[in-house]
């Protein structure tokens, strides 16, 4: 038996050869194709183990430091806990040097030193007995680790620091917090979005713009103060940008995961569902949208440029998503407009439409993940609609199965043409 399914493969072609199963080209780019999935294979394999053979030396060390740090001066313990430091800086250097071209070698070289950075700094002060605020400390990592992510390329470091910016922006006292310092923050990670656009690494710079995406949202909402009230809005304007940028950007439409279009459907749907009852629309507040937030009001253009940039590419049904923040911001900015009865019929006609609209364009261009989101809004619309009526439990009960088995056999038939 041949020691892999690749000598297995690359042993069999001969015979496949032979039996005139496949011709000679054919059996050639095939072992060509292989060989080189392997050598990518050992690429990524060789550098992983070395990387995974470090840090757990590096953790033996430190736990044999550990033993006796108590015992050691402060200027000592100082120097050992600059030494996993100083270590990484010098992989950096060497990566730059020796290995400009390895993206592994950047990759971990980069991120072991943004660690141990961090971990010197919360060591340095535990040792000099210093009382800063944990802000202070993350502030300091941020503004150290900067340089490092423009040196070395790094996307894993440049994750890393999106994490440690919203850790920090999570630290700071709630009076202090605004929505520039979170723009500032991400911003800083924009040359490293810019450089993996300029070298085409669509995957690379894809996920790190969703995972920015999703963090700088948490961010601005830790720090906008009327987020309470304008809740729902914030929530509609982030489901939709997340959704037109997804659509919008063939790199992010490419992935097999898609963390952007996930977060978006949900935080769309929920205030459009919410917008079907009456009490969403008598509980908001009566002040206008212009003394809630700056951010609130820089979004609804953004909003309403990319959907005429969807509805120019002949992507009708996002440019439909986009209507549900910009209906929201109007009518919650001017009440009375429409009586509550007419706003509850809008929003689940809207809500319905949209759950319809999903649903033929997914049979048009067969994309099942399309009919099963237009699929979920409608059983939604649905369930919520049979929640708020006046029904018995039985009925209701009835109502739910009778609804979901609905739905499951469409689901099984849709699967069945066009799987």
């Amino acid at each position: 038996m041949a020691s892999s399914p690749l000598a297995w493969l690359l042993a069999e072609l001969p015979r496949l050869q032979e039996q005139q199963i496949i011709d000679a080209d054919t059996a050639a780019r095939l072992r060509a194709h292989y060989l080189a999935q392997g050598r990518d294979e050992r690429r990524v394999a060789i550098p992983l183990t070395a990387l995974l053979g470090v840090l757990l030396v590096g953790a033996g060390v430190i736990l044999l430091v550990a033993q006796d740090w108590q015992h050691w001066s402060a200027p000592l313990r100082l120097g050992a806990a600059a030494v996993p430091l100083l270590a990484a800086l010098a992989a950096c250097a060497y990566a730059l040097r020796h290995r400009p071209q390895s993206r592994w070698w950047r990759e971990a070289s980069a991120s072991c030193a943004g660690l141990a950075l961090a971990a010197f700094v919360a060591l340095a002060e535990h040792i000099l007995q210093r009382q800063d605020a944990a802000h202070l400390q993350l502030l300091t990592v941020w503004l150290a680790s900067l340089p490092l992510l423009y040196l070395m390329r790094a996307s894993l470091l440049a994750a890393l620091l999106a994490g440690l910016m919203l850790w920090l922006l999570a630290e700071l006292p709630e009076s202090l917090r605004q929505p520039w310092q979170a723009l500032l923050l991400y911003a800083s990670l924009a040359p490293q979005l810019i450089w993996l656009h300029r070298i085409k690494a669509a995957a690379e710079l894809s996920l790190l713009f969703s995972l920015c995406a999703l963090l700088l949202a948490a961010a601005l909402s830790l720090s906008m103060r009327p987020l309470q009230a304008y809740g729902w809005l914030w929530c509609a304007q982030l489901g939709t940008l997340w959704l037109l940028a997804d659509a919008l950007s063939a790199s992010l439409s490419a992935l097999p995961w898609r963390p952007l279009r996930a977060g978006g459907e949900l935080f769309w749907a929920v205030p459009v569902l919410a917008a079907g009852y009456a009490g969403f629309w008598t509980a908001q507040p009566g002040a206008a949208l212009a003394q809630a937030n700056i951010v609130l009001q820089l979004a609804l253009p953004l909003i309403a440029l990319l959907g005429l940039l969807a509805l120019r590419r002949g992507r009708w049904l996002q440019a439909a998503l986009a209507l549900a923040p910009l209906l929201l911001a109007l009518l919650q900015g001017r009440p009375g407009w429409l009586p509550v009865g007419a706003l509850v019929l809008l929003a689940n006609a809207y809500a319905l439409a949209i759950g319809v609209g999903a649903i033929m364009q997914g049979l048009r261009t067969r994309q099942l993940s399309e009919i099963s989101a237009g699929l979920t809004l409608l059983a939604a619309l649905v369930l919520l609609r049979f929640f708020g009526s006046d029904w018995p439990l039985l009925l209701r009960g009835l109502a739910f199965i009778g609804v979901g088995l609905g739905f499951l056999a469409a689901h099984a038939w849709l699967r069945r043409h066009l799987a």
